[in-house]
């Protein structure tokens, strides 16, 4: 399957918005607690597991990761988000896009892509999902995270939002060499700007490549 060179070319505002807002963005999420999902996939795998943070925006979870003993690479497209990240989990950090992943060969035992793939376009998943599959050792844990619903949009800060069914996700998923290990779905409250109250859906899906 040949890269998405043509997505390259596009102007991106959602990267245009982390780019942007990237302090903002920052204090929201860096300090939020994940306890339920970074335990999630400390039971599927070693104690000394390889860890790559795939859209690690504010670096909150590679910072988790590496304090409880695993090894842990963050990347992110974003250089300004980035910089932050880098600056407090002192981890290494990689600048670079989803297509172009810039590891060798089974190099991870787990990927960890929460609320990143999701900015994906859907004509591009498969090949993303394959660079992601070369890099993870045999057997090794995809952890991903997308919201449900239908279609895409634009959300209210400019980014690019794709929606997936639970069966839908798992479908792509093992269509891709993906075994699927647990699916669940979690609601999440948000408050918006303007004081109301806005329900999001997760679905939270661990597999493992085959």
């Amino acid at each position: 399957m040949p890269p998405p060179t043509e997505s390259i070319l596009l102007e991106d505002p959602t990267k245009d918005y982390y780019e942007e807002y990237a302090l903002e963005y920052f204090k929201q999420t860096s300090a939020l607690n994940l306890q339920p999902l970074w335990s999630k996939l400390s039971q599927h795998i070693e104690p000394n597991a390889f860890i790559l943070d795939l859209g690690c925006g504010s670096g909150r979870d590679v910072r988790y990761f590496a304090v409880k003993g695993f090894e842990v690479i963050g990347l992110d497209y974003a250089a300004r988000l980035l910089k932050l990240a880098r600056d407090t989990t002192q981890q290494p950090l990689v600048l670079a896009d989803f297509n172009f992943l810039p590891f060798l060969d089974n190099s991870f035992d787990a990927v960890w892509a929460i609320g990143s793939l999701l900015h994906t376009p859907r004509q591009f998943i498969p090949y993303v999902l394959a660079q992601i599959h070369r890099i993870l050792k045999a057997e090794g844990i995809l952890f991903t995270s997308v919201k449900k619903g239908y279609g895409e949009k634009i959300d209210s800060h400019g980014r690019y939002n794709v929606f997936y069914l639970g069966h839908e996700w798992e479908n792509i998923l093992r269509e891709n060499a993906y075994d699927v290990v647990e699916t669940e779905e979690n609601v999440e409250i948000r408050e918006t700007k303007s004081g109301q109250s806005q329900e999001l859906t997760w679905i939270t899906c661990i597999t493992r490549a085959i």
